[in-house]
């Protein structure tokens, strides 16, 4: 049974899309959010409890 949560956030056109993504182990599912390209991540342990939460895609522009 998978226990632990990845929570994606993407944001599509001006909307927020939201995904969750269920792993059975926790190495697998910080691996999945170290390397996902949603705006906002969060990963939830077996309890349900928050235990880690980034931007890995957020990428600063620069403008000229």
């Amino acid at each position: 049974m998978s226990n632990h949560r990845v929570r994606t956030h993407h944001w599509i056109d001006g909307k927020l899309s939201v995904e969750d993504i269920w792993f059975k182990e926790i190495e697998e599912a910080l691996l999945f959010a170290d390397n996902s390209d949603a705006h906002t991540v969060k990963v939830y342990n077996e309890q349900g409890l928050l235990i880690k939460s980034g931007t890995p895609a957020v990428q600063l522009s620069t403008y000229a």
